[in-house]
């Protein structure tokens, strides 16, 4: 769990979440596995969910129309857990195609509580901020 909750810190979606964060995040996720071909759906066909491989294979594609035209881009995800080497599909605005190639454990973690952290975060970040330069303020008054 160590190793797993310090590579998504590394990544920018879990950038700034704290480890006990992250580490609480992995442990509501329920853990998935899939064959080779199964497609991979989010919880209740939900689009607010990040997709994290922990280990196999997963070709994912994303549609869209522009100009009337069906435009299509397609992309792999490796990850192999005994390498430490894990991916991450940031889904949170769009729904998930994705089908695994190989057998594959994945699982989900859901984007809007990730953003929920992610502001509560940056909210006691602002407030420390301002009680620093309150205490600043009345420093540079009594020094002067």
């Amino acid at each position: 769990m160590h190793i797993l909750t310090n590579s998504l810190k590394k990544t920018p979606i879990f950038a700034h979440l704290n480890n006990q964060q992250i580490t609480m995040l992995i442990k509501r996720s329920k853990l998935y596995t899939a064959d080779a071909g199964t497609t991979i759906t989010a919880p209740d066909n939900a689009v607010k969910h990040h997709l994290l491989v922990l280990d196999g294979n997963i070709k994912s594609q994303n549609k869209w129309l522009f100009h009337g035209n069906e435009m299509q881009y397609c992309w792999q995800l490796q990850s192999d857990e005994s390498l430490c080497q894990f991916a991450v599909l940031s889904s949170a605005t769009r729904a998930i195609n994705a089908t695994a190639t190989i057998n594959t454990r994945y699982l989900f973690i859901n984007g809007d509580t990730v953003e929920e952290l992610q502001n509560a975060n940056r909210a006691a970040s602002q407030k420390s901020e301002a009680s620093t330069q309150s205490c600043t303020d009345r420093l540079l008054k009594i020094a002067v």
